[in-house]
């Protein structure tokens, strides 16, 4: 699932890798073609092994260490490939109910809690 509003990033990084990451820490070194603003996401590896991050700290073009959150849940190496483009992250629901409402206008809303699946 990724945010339908944060499609791409904000910042002009399109080609993103990892210098280096440890596990448990809140910052990490990406190698970019761009930058990375605050409040980009960022996608660390693929598959089953992905983990979805925020940018919350940064902003500068290149090689740099940005502050992400949450903390890295695992240890990355150079190279592992980072998405910014539809960067999405696999969750599962905390249980089966779903809040759904409709208004005068007939405007649907929906809501529901998930928690990062690992």
């Amino acid at each position: 699932m990724w945010d339908p509003d944060a499609v791409t990033p904000r910042g002009t990084a399109r080609t993103v890798s990892v210098q280096s990451g440890t596990v448990r820490q809140n910052t990490i070194q990406l190698n970019s073609n761009g930058t990375l603003l605050n409040g980009d996401y960022i996608q660390i590896s693929s598959g089953g092994a992905a983990r979805l991050h925020m940018v919350v700290g940064g902003g500068w073009s290149g090689n740099g260490t940005y502050t992400i959150e949450p903390a890295l849940k695992a240890s990355y190496s150079a190279g592992t490939p980072v998405t910014v483009v539809r960067a999405c992250g696999l969750w599962r629901l905390d249980s089966n109910d779903i809040g759904w409402d409709a208004d005068r206008s007939s405007l649907y809303s929906f809501s529901f809690s998930c928690t990062e699946a690992f």
